[in-house]
């Protein structure tokens, strides 16, 4: 709840104070999940044989996101400005000296 709240309020951000001010509700959300989740494993799988494979691949998924990441940010991130540079002034939509 937390996590998705932080995520639509990116949105209503006006400025590099109120981003920073959302990524920590987002992080904030973050460590909330994840307790959840390891507690709902333990309570789901019941069998140990299983509650190891089911850790192994919490696990898995947890590292491959954290190595993958920054990267697809990253990724991301050069697009968004790349776009911004190859679009022309007269089509964007957020220049502010529209008649």
């Amino acid at each position: 709840m937390v996590f998705g709240a932080g995520s639509l309020c990116v949105l209503l951000a006006t400025g590099p104070l109120a981003v920073i001010a959302v990524r920590a509700l987002l992080g904030i959300g973050g460590a909330m999940i994840l307790p959840t989740t390891l507690s709902m494993i333990r309570t789901l799988f019941l069998d140990p044989k299983e509650r190891a494979t089911a850790l192994g691949l919490w696990g898995a998924v947890a590292a491959t996101s954290a190595a993958l990441g920054p990267i697809v940010g990253g990724g991301l991130l050069a697009t968004a400005v790349l776009v911004h540079r190859l679009v022309p002034r007269e089509f964007d939509v957020t220049a502010h000296d529209h008649p």
